[in-house]
């Protein structure tokens, strides 16, 4: 099997997680609005929009975020790689890349654990709400999990440009 199915399906998994992600924030944003009219306007504040909101923040960021980097929407601190060379600028994105994979599945694999103890323990937030810990944490390992291999495609495409500078050097 070719790796261009598997990632095509990536890739469209992490566009609909994107669109959620987005869908989310227009939630918020206009639970928001109608909480400051309801305050304000008729005094009759929503008491569950600011803890919502809050845990909305978890999903939009976490289920977004892989596709912002595949998007180059990430912020990027280039002001030592734009004085390199180019295949030094593309050894540097690979090192980079590969030790920002590493480090996201370590936060992945260790979120699945605190996910899955918040799970098997059944444990609430002491909240007004109080929803269960798990399901508001469970983006946090996919949101990384997804980074990391965003990261392993990234290293691979600098990777290939590095091989494809070296071999136009005489």
């Amino acid at each position: 099997m070719s790796l261009i199915r598997p990632a095509l399906i990536f890739d469209h998994i992490n566009k609909v997680l994107f669109w959620v992600s987005g869908s989310l924030l227009l939630v918020q944003t206009l639970s928001i609005s109608l909480d400051v009219f309801m305050r304000y306007y008729l005094n009759r504040p929503m008491v569950w929009v600011d803890e919502v909101n809050e845990y909305l923040m978890v999903f939009i960021t976490f289920l977004g975020t892989a596709w912002v980097l595949k998007t180059g929407g990430h912020i990027r601190v280039d002001t030592l790689l734009i004085r390199l060379k180019p295949r030094a600028q593309a050894m540097l994105n690979i090192v980079t890349f590969v030790l920002a994979a590493v480090f996201c599945l370590i936060l992945a694999w260790y979120g699945i654990r605190v996910t899955w103890y918040n799970f098997e323990m059944g444990l609430y937030f002491g909240t007004r709400l109080q929803p269960p810990v798990a399901p508001i944490y469970a983006p946090i390992p996919l949101g990384f999990f997804l980074l990391s291999i965003q990261f392993v495609r990234g290293a691979h495409g600098y990777w290939r440009g590095y091989k494809a500078l070296g071999s136009n050097v005489h």
